[in-house]
């Protein structure tokens, strides 16, 4: 059995910074370990703290959910090589033996009080049988709901939806090539017919100082994240390149737009992500 310490370590100069080193070290390792037939019967442990929410908890350590994810996709590529461990967020060493961890059999563990807990998917409760009433997401107040990959694939399906459900007609579509971007004009026609006021703003948002110009043009009433760029590659292939590439659009453009919004009196701040970093997908 190898170990490896998903963000533990790692050291930074911020939030995102920390996310790339993070995620690059564990796909160095895992890829080193991959390639060594001395290891061809071993099994991996890959340990993070406060990486999942665990119930009543949040997340605190958004390095670590990073690693996890790419490992689920190496887990998937791997079957039964691979095992991920969260244990008690802030905590030093290892409370649990590591045979301990792989005698459960379970490809999650997360360890909380000294005990082992393994995840399940179950159906999700709405109406009167949910344990707690959640309020209604509403996109309502003033301001422009600005989408970040707003002309992208996802992107027109929930402009459509926002205006034609949701009753908006204050749309900011973002994304690298604004409106020279395929489609973009017309998409913008078409939810300008169905009563919305489009603007078609070309940003990198990964890059704070652009994010900074553009929001400080713009009353913004809510944030939705859906840009993301397309790298599909098998874990032995993938290069800390073609890494640092998908997590920039996901994981620098969503945290600055977090930071630059954070003082705002926003309705809405919803980042999207693909099942791939929940369920994992070989080649995601």
């Amino acid at each position: 059995v190898l170990v490896l310490d998903g963000s533990e370590g790692i050291e930074a100069a911020d939030t995102t910074a920390r996310v790339h080193a993070a995620a690059a070290r564990a796909l160095a390792r895992v890829q080193e370990w991959l390639a060594d037939e001395r290891y061809a019967d071993s099994r991996l442990l890959v340990l993070t703290r406060g990486a999942v929410a665990a119930p009543g908890e949040g997340v605190t350590d958004l390095a670590g959910a990073a690693v996890r994810g790419l490992m689920r996709s190496a887990q998937a590529e791997n079957p039964g090589r691979i095992v991920l461990a969260d244990l008690e967020p802030g905590s030093a060493g290892l409370p649990v033996e590591p045979a301990v961890l792989l005698a459960a059999a379970e490809p999650e563990i997360v360890v909380r009080g000294g005990a082992p807990y393994a995840p399940r998917l179950v159906r999700a409760a709405n109406g009167a049988t949910a344990p707690e009433a959640v309020p209604a997401v509403r996109f309502d107040a003033p301001g422009a709901v600005l989408l970040a990959g707003g002309t992208g694939t996802l992107g027109r399906l929930v402009a459509r939806h926002l205006v034609t459900e949701h009753g908006v007609r204050e749309l900011l579509l973002v994304g690298r090539r604004g409106p020279d971007a395929p489609g973009a004009a017309d998409l913008h026609a078409e939810l300008t017919g169905l009563g919305a006021e489009v603007t078609l703003a070309a940003c990198d948002l990964a890059d704070p100082d652009q994010a900074r110009e553009l929001l400080a043009r713009h009353r913004v009433s809510a944030v939705i994240h859906l840009a993301g760029v397309l790298g599909d590659v098998t874990i032995g292939s993938l290069t800390p390149e073609l890494l640092a590439g998908s997590l920039r659009p996901k994981v620098d453009a969503a945290w600055n737009l977090h930071e630059l919004t954070r003082g705002r009196e926003l309705s809405a701040f919803v980042l999207f992500s693909s099942v791939a970093g929940v369920l994992g997908n070989p080649g995601q």
